[in-house]
């Protein structure tokens, strides 16, 4: 039994030398079209490592991203009338009765203009069709009621307002066009 535990401890601590590799890696997992979890560097065990492909990134330009953090805390201060925002659910472009309550605040007499976002859950293709899906259900809603429309656009991940509160960037703002 004294040599049965030490043989035994040594084969345990061994088992990992037989993997091929060992890769330092982003890792994600996709549960389809609707949600995937978020990447995260990670540890994977495998035959062989594939190579890092890094995506390249739009530059951005840090004075635009400056002036976008300005104009939200300067739209905070303005009277409500100047901005709206209406949240929405994971993968949904509906309106609830809030939304519609919000939507009916709106003066007739104003040019607005509607720009849809989402959260960073799911494929980049996949977002950009929702956040386009979700301004039209609003401007469609704000043209019934005689708003004039400047402009519809849906943006997609971009834009996070929160990194922390996900729920926070499934949004349409209503900007009022002067």
């Amino acid at each position: 039994m004294k040599k049965f535990l030490p043989i035994c401890l040594a084969i345990l601590l061994t088992s990992s030398a037989w993997a091929d590799s060992i890769c330092r890696q982003v890792t994600a997992v996709d549960f389809g079209p609707v949600v995937s979890s978020q990447s995260s560097n990670g540890f994977v065990i495998t035959q062989n490592c594939e190579e890092a492909h890094l995506k390249a990134l739009k530059p951005v330009q840090l004075s635009a991203l400056i002036r976008q953090e300005e104009s939200h805390h300067a739209a905070s201060a303005l009277p409500p009338d100047s901005g709206w925002t209406v949240n929405f659910g994971l993968n949904s472009s509906s309106l609830n009765r809030d939304d519609l309550d919000l939507l009916n605040k709106i003066p007739h007499n104003i040019k607005v203009k509607v720009t849809g976002y989402t959260c960073s859950i799911g494929k980049e293709a996949y977002n950009d069709k929702l956040s386009r899906s979700r301004a039209e259900a609003v401007a469609n809603y704000l043209q019934s009621r005689g708003v004039t429309l400047t402009t519809v656009i849906g943006k997609g991940e971009c834009c996070p307002v929160s990194t922390t509160d996900l729920s926070k960037n499934r949004r349409v703002v209503i900007e009022e066009e002067k």
